[in-house]
């Protein structure tokens, strides 16, 4: 139960150093605005974290839908 709860905040949480997708999505609109982030230092960095951060978020969705499917199964 732990695990299904830690994967549905990690991913949706809208805390920005907890919610991968509200992380990624301030990274974003970073990049649409032309601005760099911390701790990104270039252009290339600020698209692989809102890269990885969709990726992360991706996982974290992943391993509770296999643990509810273990569970069920």
């Amino acid at each position: 139960m732990f695990t299904i709860t830690a994967g549905v905040k990690e991913v949706f949480s809208t805390d920005l150093a907890i919610g991968f997708l509200s992380h990624a999505s301030k990274f974003s609109d970073a990049t649409a605005a032309g601005k760099i982030l911390p701790p990104a230092k270039n252009l290339g960095e600020r698209g692989r974290i809102a890269f990885t951060d969709y990726v992360d978020a991706t996982l974290a969705a992943l391993f509770p839908a296999m643990v509810a499917y273990g569970v069920l199964a």
